[in-house]
């Protein structure tokens, strides 16, 4: 059975309980294992060298707390697209280890136990375009965390618990932006202009927002719609939304 390597479009392995893909198995398996996995009692990712060229990965509902360095570092890992990893444990992801995943346009990692994304933590990710790491208990960002993410297009950062100003959370490198989620966290303020020329959609609702910056929102010519709904809101500037020409709809 499968004596010769194999090209999969995708893989899945959802509601198992692995705890090591034995190294005799077949090369169907190895191939599948050279994307996650063999499982040191399903708590750590560890890679294989053996290659594949599987567009899509799906590792949910396992027991993963760590996604180490060298995970992604495999032959084939710079052609995969797609990777899920929602609804595990994981409380650390080491900097660096999606660096090799080159050509990934699309990352899930919600339902997990993430609380601090470390500069660069998405090294090598030029080509994501979507990124979802909501419902984790992140509680800070760095100036660099998003760096790499200039063609990001959809970013999901909802229940989480990210708190102060947004632009001190986001940075500015995702020029590409159009859709950006940030609801159910503690965000105080939006202050500070926001640089993202191609947003379309920003839902910020049911945070803690205080006030919003006369001109934290001039840069954001391709804005449709805004939900600020259930924050605090006491101080809106008359200028805040008045160079927001293609704003259709504003909840607050």
């Amino acid at each position: 059975m499968y004596q010769t390597s194999v090209t999969l479009d995708q893989f899945d392995i959802l509601n198992a309980s692995l705890s090591i893909f034995p190294r005799e198995a077949p090369v169907l398996i190895q191939c599948a294992e050279s994307f996650g996995w063999v499982f040191d009692a399903c708590e750590r990712l560890a890679s294989c060298k053996d290659g594949c060229e599987a567009q899509s990965l799906l590792l949910q509902d396992f027991n993963i707390t760590n996604i180490p360095l060298d995970t992604f570092q495999f032959p084939g890992s710079d052609t995969m697209v797609s990777l899920h990893i929602s609804y595990n444990q994981i409380g650390n992801i080491e900097t660096g280890a999606f660096r090799n995943l080159t050509s990934l346009r699309y990352m899930y990692a919600s339902h997990n136990r993430l609380e601090y994304l470390q500069a660069n933590l998405f090294q090598g990710l030029t080509s994501l375009e979507y990124l979802d790491i909501s419902s984790n208990n992140i509680r800070s960002t760095e100036s660099e965390t998003f760096r790499d993410l200039y063609n990001l297009q959809t970013m999901i950062l909802s229940e989480n618990n990210l708190s102060g100003e947004l632009s001190g959370v986001l940075g500015n490198y995702m020029s590409n932006l159009v859709t950006l989620h940030v609801s159910k966290n503690r965000l105080e303020s939006v202050d500070e202009r926001l640089e993202f020329p191609n947003l379309e959609t920003l839902n910020l609702d049911s945070n803690s927002i205080l006030r919003l910056g006369a001109n934290a929102f001039d840069a954001l010519s391709e804005l449709q719609t805004a939900n600020l709904a259930i924050n605090n809101i006491s101080v809106l500037h008359s200028s805040t939304f008045s160079t927001n020409r293609a704003l259709r709809t504003l909840f607050l």
